[in-house]
């Protein structure tokens, strides 16, 4: 495994999204973008929700980025 995203609840409610990557896939410099499957139904309407998480190094600055990206309005 090098990358995961692990989804969390609490009291039935969802709480949090969260992309997890290796020290080795980091230090790696690969760029990696992946999509994050939707739900067919969604707990709150008028939010946004990220569609993808991204692995990326800036060489220059020697630093590594882990964002969520393509955040769309459900």
């Amino acid at each position: 495994m090098t990358h995961a995203l692990l989804l969390g609840s609490y009291n039935g409610r969802y709480t949090f999204i969260l992309p997890l990557v290796t020290i080795e896939e980091m230090r790696s410099g690969n760029r990696t973008a992946k999509a994050i499957a939707q739900p067919l139904y969604f707990q709150e309407t008028n939010t946004y929700y990220p569609t993808t998480y991204n692995v990326y190094v800036n060489a220059q600055k020697q630093t590594h980025y882990l964002t969520l990206g393509g955040f769309v309005r459900r």
